[in-house]
Formats: C-alpha cells, structure tokens, sequence
C-alpha cells in the first residue's frame, strides 16, 4: 500500500512538472515587429523600422510585414556577480537588458548583446551583471524571427 502511495504522488508530480513545461514553452502571442516594439520595448534585430519603402534584395524585412511567436522560456539566474542564460536552439541574436522598474516600454538598457548569424549558438551564455534592477534575457530566432524571453529576475 505504500508503495502504491509513493508511485502516486511521484506521478503526480511528474505530470505537473511536465504540464509546467508545455505551458512555459507555449507562445504567449503572436506579433508583428511594431507590436513587439511597443509591447517589449526594444526593437527586433532581424527586422527594419526605417520609414523607407525601399526594399532592396537581402535586407531585413520590414517590421510590420513579419508576424512571429514571444515565448517566455528561457531560464535566467545569478551567481556571484554573473547571469547566466540558456539561449533558444535557432537563436541568431540574443542579450540581457536591465529594467529599473518592470515597465517593458521604456527604461530597459542592454547589459550584453550577442549574435550567432553565421554561427550555431551554444546552450547558455554569461554576462556581468551591472545596476540593481531587473534582468530579463531575450534571444531571436533565425528564419522565424521567434523571440524568446525570460521572466524578470529582480537584483
């Protein structure tokens, strides 16, 4: 009978851990890149938010014309001064920003900035961590330009 109680309450436990999981690594919506801006305020690296209406072959697409998914699944912690991030797979540019209050439009300033366009991105990455505030790490995705984010880490 024992046993039977014990196998329970670790089943349990796995389903809701798993059930965590699938619910963190859903999108949270879709955008496109003017949404994302004013929302989350920073601009997405692979897109342009010039005026102009020339589109010359090889640049970046336009943020109103690319609709993409915000997931909030990236892990972000602190250890003696350091943040550490895990990256999303198909991340071609990612960073940390620091908020001086959780206000996403308008006080974020970027505390590292990496990118991987010709490169694979590893796992997870460091970065110094400066002010008091809160941290949050963002990565974007090659092809889709998916944006992963963190939740913010206060500091």
């Amino acid at each position: 009978m024992k046993n039977i109680i014990v196998l329970a309450v670790i089943a349990i436990t796995l389903f809701s851990c798993t059930r965590q999981a699938e619910q963190q690594s859903a999108p949270t919506e879709k955008m496109n890149g003017i949404q994302f801006k004013a929302k989350y305020g920073f601009d997405h690296p692979g897109l342009d938010y010039s005026n102009s209406s020339e589109v010359a072959r090889g640049k970046k697409p336009k943020a109103n014309g690319v609709a993409f998914a915000v997931f909030t699944d990236l892990v972000l912690s602190e250890s003696a001064g350091v943040l550490t991030t895990t990256i999303s797979p198909d991340a071609e540019w990612g960073g940390v920003q620091n908020f001086f209050t959780i206000d996403t439009t308008n006080n974020g300033v970027s505390q590292c900035n990496w990118n991987w366009s010709n490169t694979t991105a590893p796992a997870s990455m460091n970065c110094a961590v400066g002010a008091a505030g809160n941290y949050r790490s963002w990565t974007s995705d090659k092809v889709t330009y998916d944006v992963h984010l963190s939740v913010f880490l206060p500091l």
